[in-house]
């Protein structure tokens, strides 16, 4: 299996990546500019990437926060 294979796969599983991730994997996170830049992902925040037909929601957001910050809390102030 190519990188870019790998890093596709990796991006439907996990829904959203992170450069640590693709490099975890042992591949360089150069990819993931490149790939951005061939229109195989978007970027959906600084360092953050997902498919291109990957669905935006209500809670896109969120799953970036936590992705960001992946042993945070977040608090919801009623």
């Amino acid at each position: 299996m190519s990188r870019r294979q790998q890093i596709l796969e990796l991006a439907r599983k996990k829904g959203i990546l992170r450069a640590k991730d693709v490099e975890d994997a042992g591949i360089s996170r150069n990819y993931l500019y490149r790939m951005h830049g061939e229109g195989l992902l978007r970027k959906c925040g600084v360092g953050l990437y997902t498919l291109p037909e990957a669905p935006l929601t209500e809670y896109s957001s969120l799953a970036e926060v936590a992705k960001r910050v992946p042993h945070g809390v977040v608090w919801r102030n009623i």
